[in-house]
């Protein structure tokens, strides 16, 4: 199995103008900053809330640590799906060549 490790933004380089590019990247920077601040802010405000009584990982036993470990399975989760989609957005291209 053949793998390409060419990035996205290396990818479009041919076909963006170098202001484009300046743009596209400025775009990318504010929205992961944006991301970044939103999601924190997001599991703060669920760490704020206490306690849960929903065990998702059936691993853990204090009670303390279930908010804690649902939230690190969302993520986990979040990440499988992700991977998922991006092998199948791009994944099959690279392995035609």
């Amino acid at each position: 199995m053949q793998t390409n490790n060419m990035s996205v933004p290396i990818e479009n380089m041919g076909y963006l103008s170098a202001r484009g590019i300046g743009i596209g990247m400025g775009l990318l920077s504010m929205f992961n900053f944006i991301a970044a601040a939103g999601s924190t802010a997001v599991i703060g405000k669920v760490l704020d809330g206490g306690t849960s009584t929903v065990q998702l990982n059936p691993f853990v036993h204090d009670k303390v640590a279930f908010v804690y470990s649902n939230i690190l399975l969302a993520l986990a989760v979040v990440v499988v799906v992700m991977t998922v989609l991006y092998y199948y957005q791009f994944g099959r291209k690279f392995n035609n060549k």
